[in-house]
């Protein structure tokens, strides 16, 4: 996912728009750039947790996860 991805999701998870969906399949990318937030390192995560934590309430699970070489 990248900047607007995240964006997109946010927007879903606020406005409750997110429980018509029954499937989300996403490839994380976990780096700064692209991400478009504004802030310090520690402001970065809180966004991207804040969205990943959001799904999981949604109900949504994480079926797969592994690092790239």
């Amino acid at each position: 996912m990248n900047s607007a991805e995240w964006k997109i999701l946010r927007n879903l998870l606020v406005s409750g728009e997110i429980n018509r969906i029954a499937q989300v399949l996403v490839q994380v990318h976990m780096s700064w750039a692209g991400f478009g937030i504004a802030g310090d390192d520690a402001q970065v995560v809180h966004n991207w947790t804040e969205v990943l934590n959001g799904l999981m309430r949604a109900g949504f699970e994480l079926v797969n996860s592994h690092e790239l070489p």
